[in-house]
């Protein structure tokens, strides 16, 4: 339909655009109008189907659903902008609590971050993604050579994963030796790809770490669920990092 196919098919198997589609063995008739983002993109459809073909085109006000598409995609803009505001007051006020040693944010900024993501997602269906990053050794490097040395091995840590993070990401420093970070707008696929860059910076700077994430999305998990699964994919890699 966004391609150029029909808005109002009132049967699908003879319709050569919708005839192909395997749903078309089960829906019959199909109306749909695009409702378009504030940025001129696609963010869903106003759709109806039925099980049964229709008698014609005619059976269904397509000039109404037009409009009706239209008005939630106004809308749709108008919310976006009023959240990009409170938005960009959230994540100041996040940024602003910041971890004294490394720099990042800290646990306190981490937990505002999490709440406007998860109200993104609620709201909107915004993808975003949790990774959970743990040192190793840091205890050791205390015991061995005193917590100056364990100090500055969680400063480079904060600098690598610092280096490491795009547009997309927000890094804090949970607690202890454990990091995280907050994606938004990366697709599920693209998000090994997103996160090995984390870990290649943590190696190439001589860093051992674990590294889990896991994404979170509307009808999949909350993002507090995400992080509970990004850090057990953590320990995860972790054990199998040092059963190698």
């Amino acid at each position: 339909m966004t391609a150029g196919a029909a808005h109002v098919v009132p049967d699908t198997r003879a319709d050569e655009d919708y005839s192909c589609q395997p749903v078309s063995e089960v829906v019959r008739a199909y109306v749909g109008f695009p409702i378009g983002d504030e940025q001129g993109g696609l963010f869903g459809v106003l759709c109806g189907a039925d099980l049964d073909p229709l008698e014609s085109s005619a059976a269904v006000d397509a000039e109404l659903i037009a409009l009706l598409s239209g008005l939630l995609s106004s809308h749709l803009a108008v919310a976006r902008a009023a959240d990009r505001v409170r938005h960009d007051e959230e994540v100041a006020a996040a940024l602003a609590d910041t971890d004294a040693l490394t720099g990042l944010v800290n646990r306190r900024g981490w937990d505002k971050l999490v709440a406007d993501a998860q109200q993104r997602v609620d709201a909107y269906g915004d993808p975003v993604a949790v990774a959970v990053i743990d040192l190793d050794g840091l205890k050791q490097v205390n015991d061995a050579d005193g917590h100056t040395a364990g100090d500055d091995l969680l400063r480079r840590t904060g600098a690598a994963l610092r280096s490491a993070a795009s547009d997309h990401d927000r890094v804090a420093r949970y607690g202890g030796d454990e990091f995280t970070v907050l994606t938004d707008d990366v697709g599920v696929g693209d998000l090994p790809a997103h996160y090995a860059r984390f870990a290649d910076r943590l190696r190439a700077d001589g860093i051992a770490a674990s590294l889990g994430h896991a994404f979170a999305g509307p009808g999949d998990r909350t993002v507090h669920e995400a992080f509970r699964l990004a850090d057990a994919e953590m320990y995860v890699d972790k054990r199998a990092r040092h059963a190698r």
